[in-house]
């Protein structure tokens, strides 16, 4: 979904807006509120992000939180399946991805929890969220590039995975009834 530039770019942009979080945190939250509504407007992930506060975003700024918005949003609304994680790319250290890993998760939690009032899903995507929970306690001292390959598995899972939860989360209410 992203490059290392884009990456930093918008976790450079986060932090001098002082947002809660770094990219990867912000992006979990866009990414577990849109599983939840659809219908969610780039105003409310921005208040989200920023809190009462607001944000101080100039139009560049805007643009790229705009394009990340509806990037996400049309991925996640996609049959392809192109739904990624935005995190930093491979050139960066294994502990940093493995850090930003962790706090999409987070952020992931958060926009869901923020939203999900009322919404119930299965017992597949139960285990997600348990796993998703377990993700975002990863520490990530003491890894090494032999962790490589686990690193990948996390992330590929997460994004198969949030796009289950999607799925669960906005099944029809008549659908949700027949199980």
């Amino acid at each position: 979904m992203s490059t290392h530039s884009d990456y930093e770019a918008f976790d450079d942009l986060v932090a001098g807006n002082a947002a809660f979080a770094d990219a990867a945190e912000c992006h979990g939250a866009l990414s577990g509120m849109l599983c939840v509504n659809r219908r969610l407007r780039l105003e409310e992930w921005l208040a989200e992000v920023f809190g009462a506060a607001g944000h101080a975003l100039d139009d560049k700024g805007l643009h790229l939180f705009s394009a990340l918005f509806d990037q996400t949003r049309d991925a996640l609304e996609a049959f392809e399946f192109d739904f990624d994680l935005f995190l930093p790319d491979e050139d960066v250290d294994l502990p940093d991805r493995a850090e930003a890993l962790s706090h999409w998760c987070k952020g992931f939690l958060h926009g869901l929890g923020s939203l999900s009032e009322g919404v119930a899903c299965g017992e597949d995507g139960k285990e997600v969220l348990r796993d998703i929970y377990q993700i975002a306690q990863l520490q990530s001292e003491g890894l090494s590039d032999d962790d490589e390959d686990s690193y990948m598995e996390l992330a590929e899972y997460l994004r198969v995975g949030v796009q289950l939860l999607r799925t669960e989360f906005q099944a029809p209410v008549d659908a949700k009834h027949l199980h």
